[in-house]
């Protein structure tokens, strides 16, 4: 495991850092982080981003690959809240990997108690590739860094964090450009539940839940909570969507992305405990904006 952990991070286009001490055991301390990467967009920005690995409840051979990066304290889900119009059609329309994230249980003074993020599966099976390739990870570092970043200079105007504030007992990295993961694009035919996005660079998977509302707060908790899908609401009904991307999709990847998005799909849907915290959300949304300090 630890050479595809090698291969992951000399991927990246990006300078990398990793912790000082090795990994210990996935199964049973869920995810853990392989590195932190420090990229900068062409506005000079920086936009750090942690990558996690973890191993997937449903199924040992499938890990879940996830990078993120800060958007804030408790403070700044007002500013979110308030200014979700300005860039509703981004988040929703145009950057379709990319999920808004809230962690209930972070501290409130956490950088990373609001965060975006974008989930890649990990595929690992005696006698075959693994799944992932360069493009898959380098096309979702970049989605990430490029929303994430137009989201905070519209809503959180002068916050820039630095790979600094998230940087604590790692070392930086040589870029190695041997030890690599596999250059070539795999394009497989779809199964039929999948559908093109307009811009054809992603394919998706929704469903809508006509009679489940949550408001922002919560949303953003599910994403937090649910790997792969993305939660919003779409006239006043929920929607879940999970997209992936269009130029490099194997089968085993559109069957292993189709059974989180059944299982995530049920336990929403039947979820007694969600419809109490819809019904509480007011109270939730209004702590968490309004006790902001």
């Amino acid at each position: 495991m630890q050479f595809l952990i090698d291969q992951i991070i000399s991927s990246f286009e990006a300078q990398a850092s990793v912790q000082a001490t090795p990994l210990s055991n996935l199964q049973k301390n869920g995810a853990q982080q392989i590195c932190l990467l420090n990229p900068v967009n062409i506005f000079g920005r920086t936009q750090p981003v942690s990558v996690e690995l973890a191993v997937s409840n449903t199924n040992s051979k499938v890990y879940i690959l996830s990078l993120k990066t800060p958007m804030g304290t408790k403070i700044h889900l007002t500013a979110l809240i308030d200014r979700y119009p300005i860039f509703q059609f981004p988040y929703e329309q145009e950057y379709f990997t990319v999920k808004m994230c809230l962690d209930t249980d972070a501290d409130d003074n956490d950088i990373n108690k609001i965060y975006m993020r974008v989930d890649i599966p990990l595929i690992t099976e005696i006698g075959t590739d693994n799944s992932l390739s360069q493009y898959e990870i380098n096309e979702a570092l970049k989605d990430l860094v490029e929303g994430a970043d137009l989201i905070e200079r519209l809503a959180i105007s002068g916050q820039d964090i630095n790979f600094e504030e998230m940087e604590n007992n790692t070392k930086t990295i040589p870029y190695n450009d041997k030890n690599k993961l596999r250059a070539d694009l795999y394009k497989e035919k779809l199964n039929q539940s999948w559908q093109f996005a307009f811009n054809r660079k992603y394919i998706f998977l929704d469903h809508t839940i006509n009679d489940l509302a949550p408001a922002f707060a919560l949303q953003w908790k599910l994403n937090h909570d649910f790997p792969f899908v993305k939660f919003i609401t779409l006239n006043q009904s929920l929607e879940l969507t999970l997209a992936y991307y269009s130029e490099d999709i194997q089968q085993k990847e559109q069957n292993v992305l189709e059974s989180f998005f059944i299982n995530t799909l049920k336990k929403i849907s039947t979820s007694t405990k969600l419809r109490k915290e819809i019904e509480k959300l007011g109270d939730l949304t209004r702590y968490m904006s309004n006790n902001a300090s």
